[in-house]
């Protein structure tokens, strides 16, 4: 019997020291993982922090590219402003056309007067009302429209107007002066890139 008690000490003994190894070792194999995601972590980290750096570098030097096209545009312009006549002369010129026939609908319906679009209101046809305003809205863009800015005059069907790349149009006897003096649309301050060619004695813009 005390030989069955001494075997039985052993046995727990090896249980016992079997266990604390097997504990060591899952110690030892998290500890090994957590070190692994630690140098995972730090890897990430610092490809973030270089793609960080790179995105940061390439917008730097965007931006130095945009800073230098205008100062090098500004230059230019100092040293010639204005268009050349052989620029000007490339510009697209024609008889101003008449408003199409949706535009002149527009403008009839827009003859409406206010009274009548009142009227119109309190008998409860508002629909109808608001068609009238807005017909009368797109009227005065139109009008806007078809107004040469430098001469400050409407400009009729069938009249010599010329048309900027933005296609903003002109009395042709009236944007020549702007644009020897400045290459710039009066409307939408938009820069007038003409082309011209080289037997013609002037370098592309």
């Amino acid at each position: 019997m005390l030989r069955g008690s001494l075997c039985g000490i052993v046995l727990l003994d090896d249980d016992l020291g079997a266990s604390v190894a097997l504990a060591r070792a899952l110690e030892a194999e998290e500890a090994a993982l957590r070190e692994e995601q630690s140098v995972e972590e730090a890897a990430a980290a610092a490809r973030a922090w270089t793609e960080q750096r790179e995105e940061e570098e390439e917008d730097a030097a965007l931006l130095a590219r945009v800073e230098a096209f205008r100062v090098r545009e500004r230059a230019e312009e100092a040293q010639n402003p204005g268009l050349t006549e052989q620029m000007i002369a490339r510009l697209p010129r024609g008889p101003l056309a008449p408003p199409s026939p949706r535009r002149r609908r527009a403008s009839t319906c827009a003859a409406t007067s206010t009274a009548a679009v009142a009227a119109a209101a309190d008998a409860g046809v508002a629909a109808e009302a608001e068609a009238a305003t807005a017909a009368e809205e797109e009227e005065a863009a139109e009008a806007a429209s078809r107004d040469c800015v430098i001469c400050q005059h409407s400009m009729a069907a069938g009249e010599c107007v010329t048309t900027l790349p933005c296609f903003h149009q002109f009395h042709s006897e009236c944007i020549p002066p702007w644009l020897r003096a400045n290459r710039k649309c009066p409307v939408c301050n938009v820069r007038v890139e003409v082309e011209v060619d080289l037997d013609m004695g002037a370098a592309p813009t």
